[in-house]
């Protein structure tokens, strides 16, 4: 039997559509149902860009959150429009008497006029362009019945719950929680991503898993995150020559005065001091 990342790929091949698998309690965790990160959130060129701005990653991390709410209470099946005019599909994975996973299906449109209005409309709100997001538009999948995004999910779903069933190695000694955290660290440390909206995404508790990434990587999330976005200023210092406001912006600081004593605080030294000795 194919693992889950390879049955998603064929799926998916040659068509705008995205599906990705949100693990509730681990069930990702072995080498025959493990995903690579892409297909464990929206990683198409549409979102993206939606999620570009702060108030737009806002935006989608509080529908997702509904989303993912609606799954769990509800145990079934369901389609609808993101704030941004996309449609999306979501169906919960039941496994010992509690959903353990949502399959997501998205990045298609049903009515494409509709998903124009939508899409202007939350532009408008949010004072956003338009413009890249409708040329994103039309790359994205186009599916004259939604039935068959839940469908594809259903696909996703039995093969996940066969290969689970199957038992596997598990891919780390981590927590699989622990693992995902990381995992959106390593990926997404030079956006806003707190614990507190991975909270919201993984329907549990911050402070429980504050102190479960505490316990096991030996350093907060927050501190863990800081670390690669110093590591990542350290090569564009050495390296290039952006402004030192462009470098702390680029590496996921949204304030310059806190990375300047960020920085200070692990070399002794300012980034402009450390730029001019390190060249």
């Amino acid at each position: 039997m194919q693992n889950l990342q390879f049955f998603i790929d064929m799926l998916t091949k040659g068509r705008g559509i995205h599906i990705c698998v949100l693990d509730l309690d681990g069930i990702l965790n072995t080498d025959q149902t493990g995903l690579v990160f892409k297909s464990t959130i929206h990683s198409k060129d549409f979102c993206h860009i939606a999620k570009s701005t702060e108030r737009g990653y806002a935006r989608c991390v509080h529908c997702k959150g509904l989303a993912n709410a609606r799954a769990i209470s509800s145990r079934e099946g369901f389609w609808g429009y993101c704030p941004w005019g996309l449609c999306e599909a979501a169906l919960p994975v039941i496994r010992r008497g509690s959903v353990a996973a949502i399959v997501y299906v998205g990045n298609f449109t049903v009515d494409e006029d509709e998903s124009r209005v939508r899409l202007k409309r939350a532009c408008r709100l949010l004072g956003r362009d338009a413009e890249p997001l409708e040329k994103r538009l039309d790359e994205c999948e186009r599916l004259e019945d939604p039935g068959e995004a839940l469908r594809l999910a259903e696909l996703v779903r039995d093969h996940l719950l066969a290969l689970a069933d199957r038992g596997g190695a598990p891919i780390s000694e981590l927590n699989w929680l622990t693992r995902k955290l990381k995992q959106y660290a390593d990926d997404l440390y030079c956006t806003d991503v707190t614990l507190r909206d991975l909270a919201v995404r993984y329907h549990k508790s911050e402070k429980y898993m504050g102190r479960l990434f505490l316990r096991e990587m030996g350093v907060s999330f927050h501190e863990y995150c800081n670390r690669l976005r110093l590591a990542r200023a350290e090569r564009m210092l050495l390296e290039g020559d952006e402004k030192i406001i462009d470098v702390a912006l680029e590496c996921g600081f949204n304030n310059v005065s806190y990375f300047n004593r960020q920085f200070k605080k692990a070399h002794g030294l300012t980034p402009g001091e450390w730029r001019a000795l390190a060249k």
